[in-house]
């Protein structure tokens, strides 16, 4: 999925004259966002500027606490700032809006051209949380209030939020909601490889269960990895942060960004939150180990296969639980100088 990161444009509350401009285009290179394109959500935008009669059309999304252009058809419509008055008032109005800028007033910056009429209709998860925005510009003075317009609208979102619901199912652990492994090992070299290339840090924490076979044989395994779960997610809010489920009793967490000294932190945090769980999964006490790894720069990730990196998290993670389990222990990269571990009991 293809994203722009938001600007700083007026918020629409400040007043409804501000108007609705496509702006210049830029390379994807300067884009941000996950590295490959939704071409699913491409098909549906561009589908439902052509069935509106409109030669521009957007889809934006929340991303974190921002939102991000997910997917554009029309020339320079790629680079349409999410955060302009019509995104504002769909996700305001949490309804179809369609609406007639006033032409007379157009913000500063390059931009073609300034559009004369818009709809947006707002895409919702399965919640019924608002998780998106599917807008359609025309620089004429089109009908977009006609019931082929608003089907051809409410269709395209639909399609979208059928979309987005079997990329979730395709992507999260159906017993805790978190990541897969599977997605966790394509995403490595091509998303934390890129923030390295940036000069950011990353660290991986893997998180095991103490005792689980205890909990197995219960068959309180399913209650304990959504317990878990809900606490790491808590712990884990940044945009940089993700989390995994990898099977049995080990979640992965991997803190873009982070430093291993922060991480280490971070990873004490969660093992304190975990042990002060209340016991009502078995009447048993439960408790994680952490296994960390942190790489630095760019060469790190060429000497190491993710593999690798696993293996690392893996030892630091065995030795902890050989240790009595509830602590934190770390392994680095040899080219790293190893700092003290920390541990609890």
């Amino acid at each position: 999925m293809v994203a722009l990161r938001a600007g700083q444009r007026s918020r629409w509350s400040q007043g409804p004259n501000e108007g609705v401009a496509v702006m210049q285009s830029q390379p994807e290179a300067q884009i941000g966002g996950n590295a490959h394109k939704d071409f699913t959500l491409e098909r549906v935008v561009r589908m439902t500027a052509l069935a509106t009669g409109c030669e521009y059309a957007s889809l934006t999304m929340a991303e974190g606490p921002q939102w991000m252009i997910a997917a554009a058809h029309g020339g320079g419509v790629a680079s349409i700032d999410p955060e302009h008055a019509l995104s504002q008032r769909v996700r305001q109005a949490e309804e179809t809006v369609i609406w007639a800028p006033d032409s007379t007033s157009e913000s500063a910056g390059p931009r073609v051209p300034l559009a004369q009429v818009c709809a947006g209709e707002p895409v919702v998860d399965a919640t019924g949380a608002l998780v998106g925005v599917l807008s359609v510009y025309s620089s004429r003075r089109l009908d977009l209030g006609t019931p082929v317009v608003r089907r051809a609208l409410v269709d395209g979102a639909r399609l979208i939020e059928d979309a987005l619901l079997m990329r979730h199912r395709s992507v999260r652990d159906p017993a805790t909601d978190l990541f897969t492994r599977r997605l966790f090992e394509e995403q490595f070299v091509s998303e934390w490889g890129r923030g390295l290339r940036a000069r950011l840090p990353f660290s991986l924490l893997l998180i095991g269960v103490d005792e689980f076979d205890a909990f197995d044989q219960d068959g309180d395994v399913e209650d304990l990895l959504q317990a878990l779960a809900r606490v790491i997610s808590e712990r884990t809010r940044r945009s940089g942060d993700t989390s995994y489920h990898f099977g049995g009793g080990r979640i992965a967490v991997a803190l873009r960004g982070m430093q291993d000294e922060k991480a280490q932190r971070h990873a004490e945090s969660i093992r304190q939150a975990v042990a002060a769980m209340p016991c009502g999964i078995s009447q048993r006490r439960v408790t994680v180990s952490v296994g960390l790894t942190s790489i630095e720069h760019e060469a790190q990730i060429d000497e190491l296969s993710v593999h690798r990196l696993m293996s690392m998290a893996e030892a630091a993670l065995e030795q902890a639980q050989r240790s009595g389990g509830n602590s934190v222990q770390v392994r680095l990269p040899p080219t790293r100088r190893l700092p003290n571990s920390m541990a609890s009991a």
